[in-house]
């Protein structure tokens, strides 16, 4: 199944072309220095007050539900805190990257038998960020899937030292 519009090789070359004249401008810009050439993605877990925050926020929501309690992951929160610096690093959000959130988690030592994956971008903590998912359908689905029992919060900060990227990571054990 397609999900929007399909490009032709011509769009796509000129996408290609513009993304590589991208680059040569932000080069140039940093040569002339009017870029800063230190500018980097800053990628941390969140505090542990915020994660385990944001774990009883998800586990109120599930009682709400009637549906069992989450607790805070070392995993979990890897698996997030990659995919957040990874967007962070792109500039957008993405859930491709390390072949996937499944992926993501078995390589940081999570062997899941159910996972799923919130993103955002924009909000300033971790409490904004579980408001919007929790005002989203599908991120609330995500967080009050009957099997989850696991969940890591990952942070990364843009390299234009405003946006901070965020992912949540829910799953089950096998």
């Amino acid at each position: 199944m397609t999900c929007g519009p399909t490009r032709s090789d011509d769009h796509k070359d000129e996408d290609r072309m513009t993304r590589h004249f991208n680059r040569i401008a932000a080069l140039a810009l940093i040569v002339a220095g009017a870029w800063p050439a230190h500018a980097s993605t800053s990628c941390a877990t969140p505090p542990p007050r915020a994660s385990q925050a944001i774990a009883s926020s998800v586990s109120q929501m599930r009682a709400q539900a009637g549906l069992g309690a989450v607790t805070v992951d070392p995993a979990l929160t890897a698996a997030a805190t990659r995919q957040a610096c990874e967007m962070a690093a792109r500039g957008r959000l993405s859930h491709r990257g390390g072949g996937g959130v499944k992926a993501r988690a078995r390589s940081a030592g999570y062997a899941a038998s159910v996972v799923a994956e919130n993103i955002a971008a924009g909000q300033r903590d971790a409490g904004a960020a579980m408001r919007s998912w929790a005002r989203s359908a599908g991120h609330r689905s995500n967080m009050l899937h009957a099997r989850v029992r696991h969940v890591g919060i990952g942070q990364a900060l843009a390299a234009d030292g405003r946006t901070v990227f965020w992912a949540m990571v829910l799953a089950a054990p096998r």
